[in-house]
């Protein structure tokens, strides 16, 4: 698979393309049946039977939050990662520390910055984004 799941608490994303990261998911989610099964044993017949395949990983990723899924799979060598929500995103350590995130010019709202530097410095914001409506008087 290479798809998102639901897992208890939120959506995340899993890539096991290759066989042997196929057998470590099966293992890890208690089926380690599914990598022996001919309808799963190899990437075609994975693609093939890909609804079916989908569905019983599914079954399993929404029993446990995402946090849990994330230290079993890494711990498998399994790529994974967590969909965030926009506040999810926001309010993630990775977000807060890179100065991406700044406030808007009239101080609601936080505006999304450019995600380079130059000369060791982000460029600010110097308008805030148009209100809904503001400028449709200038398009009539």
């Amino acid at each position: 698979p290479n798809r998102t799941f639901e897992a208890a608490d939120g959506a995340m994303m899993i890539t096991a393309g290759t066989n042997y990261h196929f057998r470590k998911l099966s293992e890890v989610l208690g089926h380690p049946e599914w990598a022996v099964d001919e309808k799963f044993a190899t990437p075609r017949a994975r693609s093939l039977n890909e609804v079916e395949m989908s569905a019983n990983i599914g079954t399993v990723i929404a029993t446990k939050p995402r946090a849990h899924w994330e230290k079993v799979l890494n711990a498998a060598n399994i790529p994974n990662a967590p969909l965030h929500t926009p506040v999810e995103a926001f309010n993630h350590p990775q977000a807060q520390r890179s100065g991406m995130l700044q406030p808007g010019e009239d101080g609601a709202g936080i505006q999304i910055a450019l995600p380079l530097k130059l000369d060791g410095k982000r460029p600010r914001y110097r308008k805030r984004a148009p209100k809904l409506g503001e400028h449709n008087a200038q398009f009539k």
